[in-house]
């Protein structure tokens, strides 16, 4: 039968890149909606995330994201 092999490897294809090959260095964060019906927006599970780049040219002070945001993990 085959084989099979993992590397523990992360492509630079996702939106903030990866150390060594930073991408979007011009956004700060994002703000995500889980769910895009502002209705269920006062249910608090479907708060917006805020995703903060870590290789930003000029981070966003957490201190300006909205206290409703939560960090995303």
């Amino acid at each position: 039968m085959g084989s099979m092999e993992t590397y523990d490897d992360r492509t630079a294809d996702g939106f903030w890149g990866r150390y060594g090959d930073a991408r979007n260095t011009n956004v700060s964060a994002v703000a995500l909606l889980p769910e895009p019906n502002l209705w269920k927006l006062r249910d608090e599970r479907w708060h917006p995330i805020i995703a903060y780049n870590p290789f930003a040219a000029n981070p966003l002070p957490r201190c300006l994201a909205a206290s409703r945001l939560r960090p995303a993990r």
